[in-house]
């Protein structure tokens, strides 16, 4: 591990160190993170382990996620791109957050851990607590583990599997 001085959009990434074991079928780097609006914000990082296009993506996507913008949500996806849910099962991502995110009112998504994939460098899994609000005012509070797989070609999701735990 190194340190380097990047400014980044508003994402700062600490602490970077080997954990074997957070899911059973892989190895993981865990970047601990926060939101930091400092500009020149101090990231400790290994350049060959992750992707900083892949991190501006899962960003983005989170964001999307609070907003509801479904063009915003596709343009990070291959065309015929699959999700998985454990409540739609597994359907085309074009299908689920156009579905989704227009009954959106309002939105927060705070990143707890980002990991990347020791072995697959087009694989990464977030952590997050998702707060949403829905258009008929009801609203959902959750701890979400997504897994995000990007092709090798051009940086766009593949698929995203998510894990949802309602007890926050």
């Amino acid at each position: 591990m190194y340190t380097k001085k990047l400014l980044t959009q508003g994402l700062c990434l600490m602490t970077i160190w080997l954990c074997p074991a957070i899911f059973a079928h892989q190895n993981v780097v865990l970047l601990t993170t926060w939101l930091d609006k400092k500009p020149n914000s101090v990231m400790q990082i290994q350049p060959e382990k992750y992707d900083k296009t892949h991190l501006e993506t899962i960003m983005a996507y989170m964001k999307n996620l609070e907003t509801g913008n479904v063009e915003g949500m596709l343009s990070l996806f291959n065309c015929g791109a699959m999700v998985a849910s454990s409540g739609s099962g597994i359907v085309k991502a074009e299908g689920f957050y156009s579905g989704f995110l227009p009954t959106i009112k309002t939105g927060r998504a705070e990143i707890q851990h980002i990991y990347s994939d020791i072995k697959n460098p087009y694989r990464y899994s977030a952590s997050f607590h998702l707060c949403l609000e829905f258009n008929d005012g009801s609203q959902l509070k959750a701890t979400y583990v997504d897994e995000f797989e990007f092709s090798e070609f051009n940086n766009k999701l593949l698929s995203v599997y998510m894990y949802e735990n309602t007890k926050i």
